[in-house]
């Protein structure tokens, strides 16, 4: 399982430097959750999502959420 930073509002998975995809396998991926998360914290996005992605079935399993540095955020 990959752990990636989803963009509650976009749907939208962070790949790195400020860059989003919709595509979840194009993600990147954190060694943990708590990378992850703090991680996303420091984006400029409001909510945000910890997301599970297994590859070989496409499925997502939400793990955390929480806000990061955005309008709505803090």
């Amino acid at each position: 399982m990959n752990i990636i930073v989803e963009d509650v509002d976009s749907m939208k998975f962070f790949t790195g430097e400020g860059q989003w995809t919709r595509n979840a396998a194009h993600g990147k991926h954190h060694a943990g959750t708590i990378q992850a998360y703090n991680a996303a914290r420091n984006e400029p996005i409001g909510k945000f999502n910890i997301t599970g992605y297994i590859a070989e079935t496409k499925q997502l399993i939400s793990l955390r959420n929480g806000r990061g540095t955005g309008a709505h955020g803090n």
